[in-house]
């Protein structure tokens, strides 16, 4: 299955962004600083995982917001901002759709 991540370009730790990450994230200070050391992902998802998707993106917001210049990742692939944003609006149209199928099947049986 495809993965959706984000790391941070620099490789310096920062105590500002343990702090941030933390939020998304129930690890230990030892273990933020190791992944941003290593330049791995700080979080990662399924690509169908819009929950997911959506935790990224207000990751991604709010690191960048403080300073931190991040990058958004597809299948080990850079990615935008802009496509992660599409992606979990179709996920958004499509639950719609599902939900007023469904609504429409019950309403049939009755």
């Amino acid at each position: 299955m495809s993965q959706i991540g984000i790391k941070l370009v620099s490789n310096i730790f920062s105590a500002n962004c343990a702090k941030i990450l933390k939020k998304y994230r129930n690890i230990s200070i030892s273990e933020i600083k190791k992944i941003v050391e290593n330049g791995d992902l700080l979080m990662t998802c399924d690509y169908i995982d819009g929950a997911g998707i959506k935790q990224i993106l207000s990751l991604y917001d709010e690191l960048s917001n403080n300073g931190f210049k991040c990058t958004l990742f597809e299948d080990n692939e850079e990615t935008t901002l802009e496509f992660l944003n599409n992606l979990v609006n179709l996920y958004r149209e499509i639950e719609y759709q599902v939900n007023e199928e469904m609504e429409r099947e019950a309403e049939f049986e009755n």
